[in-house]
């Protein structure tokens, strides 16, 4: 798999996680929290600016 397969593999996570936030609404989800975390990490080390893909 090639750097920019990975990238758009953990970029479809991240969205996807995002979405379960949303719909989680208030509860509270450390372990969510933490994987978003990791993420937006890795996608930072890449050079993806997470902002432009965030949900709000």
């Amino acid at each position: 798999m090639s750097d920019k397969e990975l990238i758009c593999v953990i970029i479809d996570q991240y969205g996807m996680l995002q979405r379960i936030k949303k719909a989680n609404g208030d509860q509270m989800n450390s372990e969510l929290d933490y994987e978003l975390k990791l993420i937006v990490a890795k996608l930072s080390s890449w050079g993806v600016n997470v902002e432009d893909i965030t949900l709000n």
